[in-house]
């Protein structure tokens, strides 16, 4: 267990400089995020330990405001000197700028996060732990031609967010992502499965690696190609994630302030599926969770589409004051949760006559993002369903296709969820999570395929 108090008494020095300049600096309005970050990155490479890295970084981002104009900076392991010194020039500087005519002040929601525990990833799973793991998944796929390729990484983000609005709050994230990619020898096909999570007591091993095997299995099926056009598709849930997540990005205020929201006028209106029910749940078990909006309000749960009615825009506090929407500070992407449906994956793949079993993304792209069309490829095994069963290995496949056709044309869910990781792969890095099932659905648009598994 992590120290509460040591954790809290993280940099004081720095927070009792943000508090005496919010006191005494009158006329001048302050927001201050100062972030200890550190992460446990173990990457391998064909079965064995490729490298480990451990990385600390400690930021500090301060923001500055006045008369309707702001301005920013960051500092790198900040001293109480030179944040003394930046915020001097600071305040120099933002009495230079252009007022906002849509300036907006900081967050004014005093709410407090009460955290139930307080866990370390980092010391929950040490390097040795992560080893062993990867070593016992490989030795039960018995399968000398699969090689494993991948990341295993812990992560502890804490956080203190004060503002000259709200008490200083504290947030804390120790997520953990495990991705695990099987490559063959012989014709370089891959496979992928992943988990992530706040609880890696939640991850399962043995079902883990079932489905890793199982990919693997039908890796081995006679390939084929198809013609281009519309058909049944099974999208597995890493591959339904990343779909969802680009749809989702229409529900943002922002989105909707700049005119490209797909969502636009549509708030209580059938829009989607009757049998999808989309929710941003920070709290939820299954996900990485976050307790606070990185501006420091308290997140909870929104429901973003019931049963295919579209509910809410994602608002923080900038856009609910421009667009004058109710404000929920949600996470939204950051925390996607589908509601099951009432088939298990069997049953999902024999409802198909002919169709495709689609694993995973290899980019995206949208076309309109206002009309939600997009085109992309497959990768990571691509499968050809005939008479409900998958019978071949496909090339990978580009598609284009609007992603509300995609989750309009749900023609059944699976009865079980999984929780899908992923990271944003730059500086210091966050990492996030859906749960999602199995999605069958009509109508599925490819438009060629690259010859190549």
């Amino acid at each position: 267990m992590t120290n509460w108090n040591t954790l809290v008494g993280f940099k004081s020095d720095l927070l009792n400089i943000a508090e005496k300049y919010i006191r005494e600096k009158k006329g001048y309005t302050f927001e201050f995020v100062i972030e200890d970050w550190t992460t446990d990155f173990l990457r391998f490479y064909r079965n064995q330990t490729n490298y480990n890295i451990t990385k600390n970084e400690i930021t500090m981002a301060v923001t500055v405001e006045r008369d309707k104009k702001k301005y920013t900076f960051v500092l790198s392991n900040p001293g109480p000197d030179a944040l003394a010194l930046s915020l001097n020039d600071a305040c120099g500087i933002v009495d230079k700028l252009p007022a906002d005519e849509d300036f907006t002040s900081f967050e004014d929601n005093r709410d407090i996060y009460k955290y139930s525990s307080i866990a370390d990833s980092r010391t929950a799973m040490p390097l040795s732990d992560k080893v062993q793991l990867l070593k016992e998944i490989s030795g039960s796929l018995g399968d000398n031609e699969y090689k494993l390729y991948g990341s295993f990484i812990t992560l502890r983000v804490f956080r203190h967010i004060l503002n000259s609005h709200i008490p200083v709050k504290h947030f804390y994230q120790s997520p953990v992502m495990l991705d695990v990619k099987a490559v063959s020898d012989k014709t370089m096909s891959t496979v992928i499965e992943s988990y992530g999570g706040n609880d890696f007591m939640l991850f399962d091993r043995d079902d883990f690696t079932a489905r890793l095997r199982g990919k693997i299995g039908y890796c081995r099926l006679p390939s084929t190609d198809i013609e281009p056009g519309a058909y049944d598709v099974i999208l597995s849930p890493h591959a339904a994630a990343q779909l969802l997540e680009f749809l989702i990005m229409g529900a943002y205020a922002q989105n909707l302030d700049n005119g490209t929201s797909f969502f636009e006028g549509r708030i209580g209106q059938k829009t989607l599926s009757d049998k999808l029910t989309v929710a941003s749940d920070p709290h939820c078990p299954e996900l990485i969770n976050f307790p606070y909006h990185r501006e420091g309000s308290v997140t909870g749960r929104l429901a973003i589409v019931e049963k295919g009615v579209f509910k809410s825009f994602i608002t923080d506090h900038y856009y609910s004051k421009k667009l004058k929407i109710p404000k929920n500070c949600s996470v939204g992407t950051n925390a996607l949760t589908i509601e099951p449906g009432g088939k298990s994956l069997a049953e999902l793949t024999g409802m198909v006559e002919r169709g495709i079993y689609i694993s995973n993304i290899h980019y995206m792209n949208f076309i309109n993002e206002k009309e939600t069309s997009v085109t992309g490829l497959t990768r990571d095994g691509t499968f050809l369903i005939e008479n409900g069963k998958i019978a071949n290995t496909l090339p990978n496949l580009r598609y284009t296709v609007k992603l509300s056709d995609v989750f309009t044309n749900i023609i059944e869910l699976e009865n079980r969820r999984y929780t899908i990781p992923q990271s944003q792969n730059y500086d210091n890095f966050q990492l996030y999570s859906s749960a999602v099932p199995h999605i069958l659905t009509g109508g599925f648009k490819i438009s060629s395929s690259s010859h190549t598994v």
